[in-house]
């Protein structure tokens, strides 16, 4: 009589989370052979998640629907009554990245520093990629992208208007791909530039914007003339009108529109000061 012993050994598996994969061993020996297969010294049988076969002398293990757990050391052995042999192989069940942690809308000051982080599960390594407004950015005195270990992070040095936007982040590895759903918005706040009420002066109040509003012309001193014009930039603005220190409303001598970032006055009835 031969001894039981095994021909062709079972190689390791790497299998996506959710497939099915196979362990198959081809053995020898005098009948009757007696096989099992084993995962951390117990001994696996057929069922819903096992299939267990031995067809002319070929034994199978089939893993249905691979769960993480189900990752690790599985063994084949087999005996008749003069020998015995095993082997033992490796099964790594893979996962695609998914984000468990994405960055939250950022509103921050011009010129300074933000960090957006993303936290990745899955089986690593990861390649990872952040996109503004759906076109890659790269390492550069802009931006500093980074990777380690499960944390992807993208540094936005010295920020400027041009900066504000959607980011995402998209992670991959062997066996998939994920980019984050939500998008990670940023905006600047800008900071009031101080003013000081002249004769006649137009004051800004500023909500948070990208920029502060500025005067690009402003009033003069005038004799003899109907309207006196100034332009300013900024949004949103709120307009306050004052002469002489005094806050003007409604007042049928004098008109004024604002349209598009520009403020006409209209004396309707000059009167000597």
């Amino acid at each position: 009589p031969e001894p039981a012993v095994i021909v062709e050994k079972a190689e390791p598996m790497r299998v996506t989370i959710g497939d099915a994969c196979t362990l198959e061993c081809k053995v020898a020996g005098t009948p009757e052979l007696s096989t099992g297969w084993f995962k951390d010294g117990k001994e696996l049988t057929s069922s819903q998640k096992y299939r267990i076969t031995f067809l002319n002398k070929v034994a199978t293990l089939k893993i249905m629907d691979a769960e993480k757990e189900d990752g690790g050391l599985y063994t084949f052995a087999v005996q008749n009554d003069v020998g015995k042999s095993s082997c033992t192989a490796s099964v790594d069940v893979l996962e695609p990245p998914v984000f468990s942690k994405v960055p939250s809308p950022v509103d921050t000051l011009k010129g300074s520093d933000v960090i957006l982080q993303c936290e990745i599960a899955g089986t690593p390594p990861f390649e990872v990629a952040w996109f503004k407004d759906r076109r890659q950015v790269r390492s550069s005195k802009k931006f500093k992208v980074t990777a380690k270990h499960s944390v992807a992070s993208l540094h936005i040095l010295n920020l400027e208007s041009q900066d504000t936007g959607e980011y995402q982040c998209k992670a991959m590895n062997e066996v998939g791909k994920s980019t984050t759903s939500r998008l990670s918005f940023l905006d600047l706040l800008a900071v009031p530039l101080p003013s000081t009420p002249v004769m006649l002066s137009l004051l800004t109040i500023l909500s948070p914007s990208l920029e502060p509003p500025y005067f690009v012309t402003h009033l003069e001193r005038t004799k003899g003339k109907s309207s006196e014009k100034v332009i300013i930039f900024g949004s949103p603005i709120q307009k306050t009108l004052q002469l002489c220190g005094l806050e003007m409303q409604n007042q049928p001598m004098l008109g004024n529109t604002f349209v598009k970032s520009k403020m006409m006055l209209d004396f309707r009835s000059a009167l000597p000061h």
